[in-house]
């Protein structure tokens, strides 16, 4: 290269290498680069080999400038992706405010980055992020890598991975106002009988189990109330399962800042065994004939009644009846005194 291209080559924040389109080798490579792998070899190659895999994500990218990639199939390790700078810094004139400066130098395809582990001098590895671009340089064809370190966040994203997976809850991330599943854990899944491939980009309503209240509304409804609470609340919600059956879980949802965005976070407890309980306890509350109250032993309030008390009384709600409470349901001047009917219920709660 010449020394003005140079000059620009090694200026650059970003640690660049330029590629054979064929091959995929390293034709050059800046300073930062170097450093990046630990190396001062001043070799075409730059002091390093490139795995096979990324030198075909090299060749694909220069083929698809040429417009004769077809469908090739992408590898799955460009599934991970993020924008990391300006493909033209290095690829195009002006984003370096000097035409002249690196000379000859034309973008002529579309930037793609790939997130890639390399391994540098010393053995350690490091993953980078890259913006692969097609070029041509003095008259050649290249391929422009333009990349920055993200170890540090791809070791983050993989213990949170890890934590996220093995966790004994469900967990569950959408954006708020928008039931798609944006990620579900691995407990989740198994709850379900989904891949989380299957599960993520989902409508959450599509996994709500078909129960009178829990619909699109609803779930509205929640997203709302997380991004305006200031503190955690639990919900009880039905899922259904691929093969049809209902699970109901007791979720805490909260809101949280996942790579600087809200989100709407759930993390949940299987209680369909519970519930199971609860239908049943309801059935036999209900349906027998006799006129049933339920006591708190310590507070003496009333926690719950049956229909058929609410009858024999002729009140409309389990409310009202709270309301009254003990002294205001019990016959005092004949004697049946709050006190009298307090007593009655600590000798009970005590003997069993």
């Amino acid at each position: 290269a010449g020394s003005r291209y140079g000059q620009v080559f090694e200026s650059l924040g970003d640690a660049v290498t330029i590629h054979d389109p064929e091959t995929g080798e390293i034709r050059d490579a800046n300073d930062a680069y170097r450093a990046l792998i630990g190396t001062t070899g001043s070799g075409d190659d730059g002091g390093t080999v490139q795995p096979e895999s990324f030198r075909d994500c090299v060749a694909e990218s220069a083929a698809a400038a040429r417009g004769t990639a077809g469908n090739v199939e992408e590898p799955e390790t460009v599934a991970n992706t993020e924008a990391v700078g300006d493909p033209e810094t290095v690829a195009n004139t002006e984003a370096v405010g000097d035409t002249e400066t690196v000379a000859n130098t034309e973008a002529v395809g579309d930037p793609e980055t790939v997130e890639w582990a390399v391994e540098t001098a010393d053995g350690d590895r490091r993953w980078i992020a890259s913006t692969l671009t097609s070029a041509r340089l003095d008259g050649e064809p290249r391929v422009v890598a333009a990349s920055r370190e993200v170890t540090q966040r791809r070791q983050y994203e993989e213990t949170y991975r890890e934590i996220f997976d093995t966790a004994a809850a469900t967990i569950t991330v959408h954006v708020p106002g928008d039931p798609t599943l944006r990620d579900a854990n691995q407990t989740l899944c198994d709850l379900l009988g989904y891949t989380r491939e299957e599960l993520v980009g989902i409508d959450t309503a599509a996994i709500t189990a078909d129960v009178a209240g829990y619909d699109s509304d609803r779930i509205d409804e929640v997203h709302r109330r997380a991004v305006e609470s200031d503190e955690p609340f639990s919900v009880e919600w039905p899922l259904q399962t691929a093969g049809g059956e209902v699970r109901w879980i007791d979720a805490t949802v909260t809101t949280a800042s996942v790579e600087g965005e809200t989100r709407v976070i759930s993390t949940g407890r299987e209680i369909t065994e519970a519930k199971r309980r609860e239908r049943e306890y309801e059935q036999i509350f209900d349906g027998v004939n006799d006129a049933i109250t339920v006591f708190d032993p310590e507070t003496f309030e009333i926690v719950d009644v049956n229909q058929q008390y609410l009858d024999m009384l002729g009140y409309d709600s389990l409310d009202a009846v709270r309301e009254r409470g003990i002294r205001g349901l019990s016959a005092t001047e004949a004697g049946y005194t709050a006190q009298r009917g307090r007593e009655i219920i600590s000798r009970v709660a005590e003997t069993g």
